[in-house]
């Protein structure tokens, strides 16, 4: 690998802050492009010079139309400056266009449809136990991690070349993806009960394990977590309506 990147200086972490402005200049017609050659230029200058027909040429192929997983576009953009260090021009934009869409669906259904519903349910039931601080595991479980994820993805995909983006489309995140839409959907069963006990007393918590072996059948049935999020938030304004008065003696 070309020393121009192997030295993991000022472009490793120009281009870790820049992918977390991936989706600023989002367009219609590039989609992602502009970002994508934004936090791929400190590296594109340090191989071909800070302007020039080269640099040029070089941005000219990283601005063609390009959308994929803001998450996982880190290890992508990491194992795209690689291959530019290495010469590997056309193979770095072919790596681009072809890996863009599977990453794309696999940080969807891992981030969005399992992990960030299974943290915000987790969160809602921790503040209805009476946890004021509930909204940090929100913060401990979705906000942080992802943030410092992608900056070890960037290095890691940078080091890893190509073979960084064969290894992501071999883990099994769509297993994890369904573990997590599980725990989530047992969440919604706990939110389900919290509000409950909340508003109609203890009583209500009889209703526990009905609720949640629901929740988590239906999760098991391809119902997405967030759905159940919002019928538990459904329940919670019902009840209230129901029970203005209720609460825990």
């Amino acid at each position: 690998m070309s020393e121009a990147i192997a030295g993991r200086g000022a472009p490793i972490a120009q281009m870790t802050v820049r992918q977390y402005l991936l989706l600023a200049a989002y367009n219609a017609e590039g989609m992602q492009n502009l970002g994508f050659a934004w936090a791929l230029l400190p590296a594109l200058q340090r191989v071909h010079g800070r302007r020039g027909e080269q640099l040029g040429a070089a941005l000219a192929r990283h601005l063609e139309p390009v959308n994929t997983h803001p998450y996982l576009s880190a290890p992508l953009i990491g194992a795209v400056a690689a291959l530019e260090a290495e010469g590997r021009a056309e193979q770095a934009a072919r790596l681009k266009q072809m890996a863009s869409g599977p990453l794309a669906a696999m940080g969807d259904q891992f981030f969005w449809v399992g992990l960030k519903p299974m943290a915000a349910l987790l969160s809602v039931a921790a503040l209805l136990a009476g946890w004021q601080w509930g909204f940090l595991l929100f913060v401990a479980l979705y906000a942080l991690p992802q943030l410092v994820l992608r900056a070890v993805l960037v290095r890691w995909g940078q080091a890893r070349g190509r073979e960084a983006i064969a290894v992501l489309t071999r883990a099994d995140l769509p297993g994890w993806t369904a573990r997590l839409a599980l725990l989530g959907g047992a969440a919604a069963g706990g939110l389900a009960v919290g509000a409950g006990f909340q508003l109609g007393g203890v009583p209500a918590m009889t209703a526990l394990p009905a609720l949640s072996l629901s929740a988590y059948l239906i999760v098991r049935r391809g119902v997405s977590p967030l759905l159940l999020l919002y019928l538990a938030a459904g329940l919670c304004l019902l009840l209230a309506a129901v029970l203005p008065g209720g609460g825990p003696s």
